[in-house]
Formats: C-alpha cells, structure tokens, sequence
C-alpha cells in the first residue's frame, strides 16, 4: 500500500469514492457531494502551498488502485478535524483508514487533540476510533423542514440585504455550494445553498423563522426545505415539524495522552 499526497489528476477518483462511500438520501445535505465539489477540491490540491492546514491524502495499492481518501485539516490551537475519510469497500478492513489518520499525524507533529464526526449507525468506523483512542463528546441530528409556501405569506417587499451576492452565486455556480451573508430585520445571518432545492441554517432562530425562509425563497425559488445540524437536546427539535435525517456523533481524540504516533 502507498499513501500520498492527492493530485488533480487523482480527483475524479476521489469524488466517485465520496459519492460511493455515503447512502445516496445523504448526498443533498453533504457539501462533498455537491456537483462541483471536486472542482472545490481542486483548489486544495492545484494551490496546496498556499493551504497549509489542508492535507489531502490518498491510499493505493502497487497497481494504483484508489483504496481510500481522507481530507485533514489543521484548526487554532493544535487541533486536528477529519473532515472526510473513505474506504473502497473492497479495501475495508485493511487498517487504511488508520494508516490514513497516523500520516497526518506524521505531517502535523503540533496536533495535540483530533476531532472527527460520525454517523451513529456507521458501526465499523465507530469501533476504529474508538480503538484509537477517540471518544464521543457530543451528539447531533440532522433535520430538515419544508420551506413555508411563499403563496401562503404576504410579502410586500423584500427585508433581506446581501452582503456578498455576486461571489456566492459564482461559487454556487461553480460548485455546487456556497455561503450568503444577509442582513434580515437587524441580525446578520449566514445561510449556506446545498444544491439548488436546499438552504442550510446555522442558527435554530434562522431554521424556526418562516419569513426569513419565505422571503429566501423568494429570492432563489427552487429551494424546498430548510436544513440543520443540531445538538440532540435542542429544543427545536420538538417545536418545529421537522424530519430527523440522521444521527452524528462528534468525536475527539487526545493524541498527546496515546503513544501512538506509530508510522503506517
């Protein structure tokens, strides 16, 4: 097996594994999935030395076979975030995904803590971190909403104001995704496009508040629900008829307490 670096010629690879790795009901809601997400993925790679918190790796076999992928990043203050990690589901098993996660290790000599999040019901991944050493400090679901029916409101004019419109429909444009900064009665409120149909909240205020989604839709029509990642004892999740997509579980691992910067 040999692990390296990603290269623009390795990202369709990469994309289809993603893709492979997760059940198609999940893919509207993850970011690395989106249509353009290997061209955003690209950036990482074509301008790697000016991102150096971003560590993009491969596993391989002799052949050149695409075994697995992971995507590192360095956070403030020695922190460690696996944001992706997949497998070829022929390759599981194979201790990859470990031999992966010591080779940032490796790279990132200051990193004295890692967090990851994981599905509750990916019970394989579960049972290696936990061998690693990673623990479960808080859980999350992910809900979604309907859009309220902009014919069922009055809007006589629009309270939105944007702050950087053109370059998020560029990136949407370009890939898939992006992140808008309005200004709505007062608050100023980030919300993300996942796709064309989905608006991603990061407040429980922004996801409760119909007219904020209403007048949104106004603006980009095609949206049809609304989407969140949330703590588990939130109380939002009994007062809005949402529906629960899945269960994640944060995990984090003190690297500094474990022997185990161990090479692959």
């Amino acid at each position: 097996m040999i692990i390296r670096t990603v290269l623009t010629s390795d990202l369709s690879a990469v994309q289809n594994l993603i893709c492979a790795s997760f059940n198609p009901f999940l893919h509207t809601y993850m970011v690395s999935i989106q249509q353009g997400a290997e061209y955003y993925l690209g950036v990482f790679v074509k301008f790697a030395d000016f991102h150096p918190d971003r560590y993009l790796l491969l596993a391989e076999s002799e052949s050149n076979e695409l075994l697995g992928f992971a995507d590192f990043r360095l956070l403030d203050g020695g922190i460690g975030f696996l944001s992706n990690i997949c497998v070829a589901e022929l390759a599981r098993g194979q201790g990859i995904a470990k031999n992966l996660i010591l080779r940032c290790l490796e790279h990132f000599p200051e990193i004295h803590t890692m967090q990851l999040d994981v599905f509750d019901n990916n019970h394989a991944a579960k049972t290696l971190y936990r061998k690693l050493g990673f623990q479960a400090v808080s859980h999350n679901f992910w809900l979604t909403r309907p859009c309220p029916d902009v014919s069922t409101h009055e809007i006589n004019q629009i309270n939105l104001r944007f702050e950087n419109l053109p370059s998020s429909i560029a990136n949407f444009e370009k890939y898939g995704f992006c992140e808008i900064f309005v200004s709505f009665r007062g608050r100023r409120i980030k919300v993300g496009r996942l796709g064309e149909s989905v608006l991603r909240c990061f407040q429980p205020q922004d996801y409760a508040d119909d007219m904020l989604l209403t007048e949104l839709k106004c603006v980009f029509p095609l949206s049809k629900e609304a989407f969140i990642v949330i703590p588990m004892n939130s109380d939002i999740d009994g007062m809005i008829d949402s529906h629960r997509i899945v269960h994640s579980i944060r995990m984090s691992w003190n690297v500094s307490n474990n022997i185990s910067r161990e090479t692959y």
